[in-house]
């Protein structure tokens, strides 16, 4: 995935922009608080955490959903259960 980040500043605009790869995704229930996921990233140098509520990732996927017939072909991933980390 492509991060691309926008710091503003007194001195003007600090532009980032790298590329990373999604390391796992957390899911928080707690009944205190509000439910948030996390998308962990990582990626030589570059690495952080993009956390949302379920109502803005629910937002977002109705805003992705309409675009879904750009996408002209998926892969998918077999991974081991012994080596996921939860």
């Amino acid at each position: 995935m492509k991060i691309k980040l926008k710091i503003a500043d007194k001195g003007g605009a600090t532009r980032i922009e790298a590329d990373s790869e999604i390391k796992e995704v957390l899911i928080e229930e707690d009944f205190a608080s509000t439910e948030k996921v996390a998308i962990c990233h990582k990626s030589g140098n570059v690495s952080g955490i993009i956390e949302m509520t379920v109502d803005e990732l629910e937002e977002l996927n109705k805003h992705v959903k309409k675009h879904l017939h750009l996408i002209k072909g998926m892969k998918k991933f077999k991974v081991d259960p012994s080596e996921v980390p939860f």
